[in-house]
C-alpha cells in the first residue's frame, strides 16, 4: 500500500515545489477476536460497562436538554414576574378601592352633616316665625 504525503505551506504563504514523499507501507490486517475470548471479559465487567454506558447516556442526553432547560427555566421566572406584578397591581387595586370607598363614606357622612345642620337651622326658623 502507497501512501502519498505532501508538503505543507509554510508561515510565510509560499509553497516549496517539490515532489510529494511517496512512502511504502505494508497493510495491517485486524486480528479477529473471539467470542470466547471477549465474554469472560463482559460477565466480569459487566456492572463496570453498564455503569459506564448510563453516565455516558445521561452526559449527552443531559447535553442535549439543557439548552431546552434554560429556556424553560427563564420562561418559569418570567411568569413568576409576571404573577407578582399582577398580585402587586391586583393589591393596589384593591387597596386604592377601599381608599376611594373610604373616601366616599367620609364625604357622604360629612354631608349628612351638613343637611342636618341646614335642616336644624331652617327648623329653627319656621319655629320662630310661627311664635
Amino acid at each position: 500500500m502507497r501512501r502519498v504525503l505532501y508538503h505543507t505551506a509554510k508561515p510565510s504563504g509560499r509553497v516549496k515545489n517539490s515532489p510529494p514523499i511517496v512512502i511504502e507501507v505494508e497493510p495491517v490486517e485486524p486480528q479477529p477476536v473471539e467470542k470466547e475470548e471477549v465474554m469472560p471479559f463482559v460477565i466480569s465487567h459487566e456492572e463496570e460497562i453498564i455503569g459506564y454506558i448510563k453516565e455516558k447516556a445521561v452526559k449527552e442526553t443531559m447535553s442535549h436538554l439543557s439548552p431546552l432547560l434554560e429556556k424553560l427555566e427563564e420562561a418559569v421566572k418570567q411568569q413568576q414576574a409576571n404573577q407578582e406584578a399582577q398580585a402587586t397591581a391586583g393589591g393596589l387595586m384593591i387597596s386604592g378601592q377601599e381608599d376611594r370607598l373610604k373616601n366616599l363614606q367620609e364625604t357622604f357622612r360629612k354631608k349628612e352633616l351638613k343637611v342636618a345642620e341646614r335642616l336644624q337651622q331652617l327648623q329653627a326658623r319656621f319655629a320662630r316665625i310661627r311664635k
